[in-house]
């Protein structure tokens, strides 16, 4: 007979997925310069990153020694990541609605909210990790 998992186990399982989705492809990096993200996120971080590290009541994003500040904001940017797609989700729950409704005007709106307000800002913050983990791969090998 099968035993349940322990909660320890379901609590690994659960790290290991998540690790598995945040941590960056080899590919990634490349793909998101390619799509025009390096300028979205210098554009982002002028505007509504100075808004959010206000209100963070953060100075700047690499406050400690160079490393341990890439890591904290690799750690925040899984946090942002996470917020944005529940919000994504919970988005085109709502564009789904509107189109099965037959109100296209509310769908439409809705499809481009997500992509500006979710979608961008999700890609965003996986290339920020892909840059991160070049960074710091980089620098565990030439230590």
């Amino acid at each position: 007979m099968h035993s349940p998992l322990s909660s320890l186990e379901r609590k690994i399982q659960a790290k290991n997925t998540f690790e598995f989705y945040f941590k960056p492809r080899g590919f990634e990096k490349i793909f998101y310069e390619k799509i025009g993200m390096k300028q979205f996120h210098s554009l982002y971080s002028a505007t509504v990153g100075k808004v959010v590290l206000y209100t963070a009541g953060i100075d700047r994003w690499l406050a400690d020694s160079f490393d341990t500040s890439l890591i904290k904001q690799e750690k925040w940017s899984r946090y942002y990541e996470s917020i944005h797609v529940v919000a994504g989700l919970v988005m085109t729950s709502l564009m789904t609605y509107s189109y099965a409704e037959e109100n296209y005007s509310n769908a439409l709106f809705a499809a481009s909210s997500n992509v500006l307000i979710n979608i961008l800002p999700v890609l965003m913050q996986r290339y920020t990790r892909s840059r991160i983990y070049e960074i710091l791969k980089r620098r565990s090998y030439s230590n």
